[in-house]
């Protein structure tokens, strides 16, 4: 892999695509801020650098040099969404403002906003995180895929990024101004263990089998179907059972039976994606990738001679093969590499078979 640099121009257009189409997407199109106000600076500023630009570039730094696919990016998206409303704008604790009075009061645990928990923390890892870090994959392809920073850099953004969040929600945040410090202590330890939680499914991701591409790819739609549906059905939904006032836990049950049904459908299909990458690897192992497969060894000549018994081992497509017969084509190529090798055309060795009537495997052809 090569080692990215800051002084490469091509490394500057995705990573400003991306810090700034994450607050747009998350903020603009979302309807909670207008463009005029996203675009003042003070407001853009704090946008980009602190809430939204910087963290989520740090993130998908990591889910590149870690090899994580999506479902481990979307779990990042979710400690993320835990950042965002946990440590700076601090909406998940009761009385703290939030934007939407349906949520304020609704479903308190210890003075938890649950149901808006259940809401906010996927939106933040759909919209501010695996939406813009797609979109800006798919822009500029030629960079996809690879890491855009320097470690040393990707290291001091993410320290940077953990140290003013925390610091902030620890010091001069409202919840540890207003609330008790048994209270203070419960939002806390909330907040660092489900995002310790969250970590551990990633990396569990991270080593999980990962599909062929080739076996998933021209299906764009079914991707942009899914997410459609889980828009649908989970956001939409839930805001519905919100202004209706049900009970507060159907809501969690709730979003836990669709994010469950979706990552089910979602292994699913990686499952059978992976199993079609493994048959057409199986099938290319046994027909075009069959030459790299043989391997040639070289007996001591006999006493007086100069040729030699030339015998080719045949490994790993051979065995695909039905048992004591060999693969079409084999012997063709066995003879080919023995009558163009210098030393056995015409000659043999004392008292031994003539190369041209061995077949691979060193029996006698006939």
């Amino acid at each position: 892999m090569k080692v990215p640099t800051l002084l490469n121009g091509r490394v500057w257009p995705p990573v400003l695509f991306l810090v700034v189409s994450a607050p747009l997407l998350a903020e603009v199109l979302s309807g909670a801020t207008s463009l005029i106000g996203f675009l003042a600076p003070g407001t853009f500023a704090a946008y980009v650098l602190v809430l939204y630009g910087i963290p989520v570039l740090v993130i998908r730094e990591v889910a590149v040099r870690a090899r994580i696919g999506l479902l481990g990016l979307f779990c990042l998206g979710l400690v993320y969404g835990l950042y965002n409303e946990g440590l700076l704008t601090e909406s998940l604790y009761h009385p703290l403002g939030v934007q939407d009075d349906t949520w304020a009061a609704y479903g308190l645990v210890a003075g938890l906003r649950i149901p808006w928990l259940v809401f906010i923390v996927p939106w933040h890892g759909l919209f501010s995180v695996l939406t813009p870090i797609l979109l800006t994959e798919h822009v500029f392809t030629r960079q996809a895929g690879r890491p855009w920073l320097p470690l040393p850099v990707t290291w001091a953004l993410g320290v940077l990024v953990a140290a003013l969040g925390a610091g902030r929600f620890l010091t001069i945040g409202e919840d540890v101004r207003t609330q008790p410090a048994s209270t203070f202590a419960v939002h806390a330890a909330v907040v660092l263990g489900a995002a310790v939680a969250l970590c551990s499914v990633a990396a569990i991701a991270r080593r999980s089998a990962r599909p062929d591409r080739a076996a998933g790819a021209g299906r764009p739609w079914w991707a942009a179907g899914l997410g459609a549906v889980v828009f649908v059905a989970l956001f939409l939904v839930l805001q519905l059972l919100a202004l209706s006032r049900v009970p507060w836990p159907c809501l969690p049950a709730y979003g836990a039976l669709v994010g469950g049904g979706a990552l089910w459908s979602a292994v699913r299909r990686a499952d059978r994606a992976a199993r079609r990458g493994g048959v057409r690897a199986r099938r290319r192992a046994g027909t075009g990738g069959a030459g790299r497969a043989v391997r040639r060894t070289h007996r001591k000549p006999a006493v007086g001679g100069r040729g030699g018994v030339v015998r080719d081992r045949v490994r790993g497509a051979a065995r695909t093969g039905p048992p004591g017969r060999p693969l079409t084509g084999w012997w063709p190529e066995c003879q080919r590499r023995i009558l163009t090798k210098p030393g056995h055309q015409g000659r043999r060795t004392a008292g031994a078979v003539p190369a041209r009537a061995r077949c691979p495997g060193g029996r006698r052809r006939g």
